[in-house]
């Protein structure tokens, strides 16, 4: 039997899945940088709400902690690709090298988190819902998140003034959406 928890997940990913690859597709030439940034923003979010879908199905113990695990490459690819972009639409200069170092680290990472017990180290199913045992970087995952998502929240706000009328308003939708989206996720125990 299916859980809300997992329909929920499954309709939330659908959406950021069909709204990343929608920005990707209609990207144009001007700002191309910033549109396929935020794009891959949003289907590392919907690969993040994937490893969540997976792992709230509770088929068995090795297909609930392969879903638990992976979401460590959404948790941390997302906020990158949210930094890049809120880099990018203030007009912010990141250089190609700064990008490809950090991916190397965050794939270095998600290798070592994927393939031992660092990140989580068992998961426990009862019923519908499921545990884990967070491992020893379990818990140093979110500061690579904040750390990232600060900085391209600390460009948008701190770049704001810079723009014209319409990146304002621009700006003050994209805060609402992510005022938005962080009450709904605080609230329904996703985030």
């Amino acid at each position: 039997m299916i859980s809300i928890e997992s329909i929920v997940l499954f309709i939330t990913l659908a959406i950021n899945l069909s709204l990343g690859i929608f920005i990707l597709l209609r990207a144009k030439n001007q700002d191309r940088f910033v549109a396929v940034n935020l794009a891959l923003s949003i289907i590392f979010l919907s690969l993040w709400i994937f490893g969540f879908f997976v792992a709230s199905l509770t088929i068995n113990d090795a297909i609930t902690l392969f879903g638990a695990k992976i979401t460590t490459i959404g948790a941390t690819l997302f906020p990158l690709h949210f930094m890049i972009f809120a880099f990018g639409f203030t007009g912010i200069k990141i250089k190609r090298a700064t990008i490809f170092i950090l991916y190397i680290a965050l794939i270095i990472i998600n290798t070592i988190m994927l393939f031992t017990n660092y990140y989580i180290k068992a998961i426990r199913i009862f019923g519908h819902r499921y545990d884990y045992l967070p491992g020893d970087f379990y818990y140093r995952i979110p500061y690579i998140v904040f750390i990232f998502m600060i900085a391209g929240l600390f460009s948008l706000i701190y770049r704001y003034r810079y723009q014209d009328n319409i990146r304002k308003n621009q700006i003050k939708y994209l805060f609402m959406g992510i005022a938005l989206a962080f009450l709904i996720a605080s609230t329904t125990n996703i985030f």
